[in-house]
């Protein structure tokens, strides 16, 4: 049985930022394209890359929602509170917000370039998020603000506790947005958490690793879903 798979982008990117690793993907798996509905008789698991991440956990509750989750350089908190110190400092995120609403393209190419800072693949995944961030700026400014608003205030580890499906996570190893030092604090609030680091790796590993990253999400879904052959 074929397992579906609904990709979900980030911040500051489109469903096109998958098209490295989408035809990896789908050697073992079906991709579902934006808005297509999921065949209710195969199981389903939600991918979700940073801030999309969210949107999975949101989704998993739904009913129906999906057979697992994987989150893919995500964390429930991206900011640091008093208890949580691997996340981004609240004054440049702070920052981030105030100069996008006065400068959104170079806003864009300043956050591109630290999802791609000390990549293996630097200068390749930081053209690919540039291009995509361009694309979604042009699609929808205020949805970007609203985003970023979103990442400076919201805290969805209450979510990522109570997940009701099994719930995975990929790091990079060099991520500068979700640093993979976060991966001890995951894991104290969801036992059993499985997880994954990819080396060289920062902020976008499907970018970075595109071969890596689609035989970590076949890892998953043989963990999650045991009973299913892929």
């Amino acid at each position: 049985m074929r397992i579906q798979l609904r990709l979900i982008p980030g911040w500051g990117s489109t469903a096109a930022v998958w098209e490295a690793v989408r035809p990896l993907l789908q050697r073992d798996h079906d991709l579902l394209e934006e808005g297509q509905v999921a065949d209710p008789d195969r199981p389903l698991v939600l991918v979700g890359w940073s801030l999309g991440g969210w949107e999975a956990l949101a989704r998993a509750g739904d009913h129906p929602g999906a057979d697992a989750v994987l989150l893919v350089a995500s964390s429930p908190c991206f900011v640091r509170r008093p208890g949580w110190s691997e996340a981004l400092d609240p004054e440049l995120v702070a920052g981030f917000c105030l100069d996008f609403r006065l400068d959104p393209e170079g806003t864009l190419r300043r956050f591109s370039a630290l999802q791609a800072l000390d990549d293996a693949q630097a200068r390749r995944v930081r053209g690919t998020l540039l291009a995509e961030g361009l694309k979604a700026l042009e699609a929808d400014r205020e949805g970007l603000a609203g985003g970023l608003e979103r990442l400076r205030t919201e805290d969805w580890r209450a979510a990522f506790r109570d997940c009701p499906v099994p719930l995975g996570l990929i790091l990079g190893q060099r991520d500068r947005v979700v640093p993979m030092e976060v991966a001890g604090a995951l894991a104290a609030i969801r036992p059993g958490l499985w997880l994954e680091v990819m080396e060289g790796c920062g902020h976008a590993p499907f970018l970075s690793s595109p071969r890596g990253f689609a035989e970590g999400c076949r890892r998953f879904v043989g963990h999650a879903l045991p009973e299913v052959k892929v």
